[in-house]
This record gives structure tokens, sequence and C-alpha cells, in this order.
């Protein structure tokens, strides 16, 4: 049963500004049934606690545990519900980050199929994200397509036609995960999916990392993404063939979420769509 690892960013401070302290936190979540501790405590040897600790990007972040959906559908909102009484907040530098299991034996083209499904989708998800998570707008998610061209058509035609030829772990994260940051080896993983993980020695802790979701400690919204990744990568690892995405000009972006939302709950393709018309200032874009 795949599972999934779910990081949630948010600001320390309330609406007021004031620093809400971590320790304040985690009281709050154990109250509300969700088992915490901070990063690294010796109470929590089996790592089965949620795990707050501090985010140099945007103040503070939540680490679950490996879930199941079941898990995620009914601990989500209490997690959130427990920083929400607290008055927390996300802006536009927080991210929600979603490890995906699953792929510790996975053969290669059933690698390939997924993470080129993920980018060949990428300006889709883009337009049900704020405009802080597209293109290259952060530099903690930054465009794995735009990594390989100045468009998404040429992009797209160069990933093509050198993800048939990454045999290993290591050809495919070059692929999708290059050093594009300072020249820095550490930005490798900065991407809108991060492949890193897969090289894990491991085969329990082989995961994808989908680093594309804006923060939110909206429980609905937390909780409908994980469906709809899951839902999403069942489809890739199913696939024998791959589908190649048209020119940009042979196809419509409300054709593209019909294909990419392909096996998603209906609920939840309809969340997306609400996510997507309230991030463009209430026009639909998929209509």
């Amino acid at each position: 049963m795949r599972k999934f690892g779910i990081e949630i960013e948010f600001n320390e401070t309330d609406s007021n500004g004031r620093t809400v302290p971590m320790e304040t936190i985690i009281s709050a979540l154990n109250a509300a049934g969700i088992p915490s501790v901070r990063e690294g405590s010796r109470f929590d040897p089996h790592g089965t606690a949620w795990n707050m600790k501090t985010d140099g990007s945007c103040g503070y972040e939540l680490v679950s545990p490996a879930l199941t959906m079941d898990d995620a559908a009914n601990l989500i909102p209490l997690a959130c519900n427990a920083l929400r009484t607290l008055d927390l907040r996300t802006d536009s530098r927080c991210g929600l980050h979603v490890h995906i299991s699953g792929f510790g034996n996975a053969p290669m083209h059933t690698l390939r199929n997924v993470a080129r499904r993920i980018v060949n989708f990428e300006d889709t998800l883009d337009l049900i994200q704020p405009r802080a998570r597209r293109g290259n707008a952060s530099q903690y998610c930054r465009s794995n397509m735009l990594a390989h061209g100045a468009n998404n058509v040429e992009a797209n035609a160069s990933i093509w036609s050198k993800v048939h030829l990454c045999k290993s772990y290591a050809a495919l994260i070059e692929l999708f995960n290059p050093i594009t940051y300072r020249c820095e080896e550490n930005s490798r993983r900065y991407h809108k999916l991060n492949l890193l993980n897969l090289n894990n020695a491991d085969e329990n802790k082989r995961t994808m990392e989908v680093r594309h979701g804006a923060g939110s400690i909206n429980p609905e919204t937390i909780v409908h993404w994980v469906r709809f990744l899951d839902a999403f990568v069942n489809v890739a690892m199913e696939q024998e063939r791959l589908w190649r995405r048209p020119s940009d000009t042979e196809e419509t972006q409300a054709v593209r979420f019909k294909k990419m939302t392909r096996g998603v709950p209906a609920t939840t393709a309809k969340y997306l769509r609400r996510m997507a018309t309230a991030n463009n200032g209430g026009i639909d874009p998929f209509a």
C-alpha cells in the first residue's frame, strides 16, 4: 500500500505578528490527537510521531510520519485545525511537500513514466497553484521542465528525447533534477519534482517528492492534493507506453486537465478546478 509523508510549512507568527513558540504548537497538536515531538526528540524512538522543526525560509514545518491515504484523510484535519486554533498562517514563502512511496522495487520504465507524466503536466499544475509556485518563481520550487528549454514546447521535446535513455536512478535524477541554482549540489532537490530519494539504499525509503504545492493549513486543500497525487501516480504506473503531449498549439488546457485527472475522484477534480479559479482571478483556466 502506498504511503505519503507530508511536510506542511507555515509562519511562526499569528495574525497579530506574535511569535507562537514551538512547544505551544506541539502541545496543541498532542491535545488534538496528533502525537508530536520536536524533530530529533528521544521521545520518538520509532519515528511514528509528527515532527515539528524550524524552517529557514518561512518559519516552521510540520512533518508527518508515513501515512496511508486513509490516515491522511483522518489526521490532516486534526493537525490543521490545531494550527488554525493558534491563529497560525501561511504566505507565499510556504510550501506543501508530499513524499510518495511505492517505488522500492519499481522497474525503470515505471519510474520514467511517473516522472515524465508529472513533468508533462507541470504547466497545467501551475495553473492550479498561486503565481508564487509557477515556473521558476520560487527558488525552492523550480521548474523541472524549464531547466531544459526556454519554453514548455522546447523543453518538452528535449526531455522526451532523453528520458528513454535513463537506465539508472542517477541518470533519471540528472535529467529531472539538474543543478540549477548558484551551481550548488543541494539545489537539485529544489524542484517541483524531487527524485533524489530514489537513490536511498533502503528500498522502503525510496520516494518521489512533489514540492509543487503552495503552503496551506486548509485540511481540504491538503487532503485533495494528496488524493490527486495518489490517483495521478497510479495511472502513470499502470501505463506501458507513455503519452507524449502535443505542442501547446494543438491542445488546450481544458483537454490537458481532463487527461491529467483521469482516475482522480470527481470531488477532487472539482476541488482542483475551484483552486485554479481562485488562483486565476476568478477565471477557470480549464473551461
